[in-house]
């Protein structure tokens, strides 16, 4: 399973949810897989689960958690379990937002998997 956070109100998953994996990767464009080094991936699940059913965040708000972009779960995860990580975040569209390349471009995480 994938936890993940979709704006796909067409679909009727516009949320934070669980995905099968062969689903995720037959909608996927890329997929990378990445280890956050020296912390385990069940802590992370976990508190990922705990926020699951929770809207898409359309504004991208990185202050309120209440809603959650894509991007966001991780960086939301994070400021829970590991306070001190702190993933990259770009001025866009005149607000801090977190960029897909946050994960593949820090140090603290292991690439495990790439493919386009």
């Amino acid at each position: 399973m994938v936890i993940n956070a979709e704006g796909l109100a067409w679909k009727g998953k516009d949320y934070v949810n669980k995905t099968p994996l062969e689903e995720f990767i037959k909608s996927a464009r890329m997929l990378g897989l990445y280890r956050l080094e020296g912390m385990d991936g069940t802590k992370i699940s976990t508190e990922a689960l705990k926020m699951a059913g929770r809207p898409f965040d359309w504004d991208f708000n990185l202050e309120n958690h209440n809603k959650i972009y894509c991007t966001e779960l991780l960086y939301a995860v994070l400021e829970v379990i590991a306070p001190e990580i702190k993933l990259m975040t770009v001025h866009k569209m005149g607000k801090d937002i977190v960029p897909l390349e946050a994960v593949s471009a820090s140090s603290q995480f292991k690439e495990i998997l790439f493919l386009e």
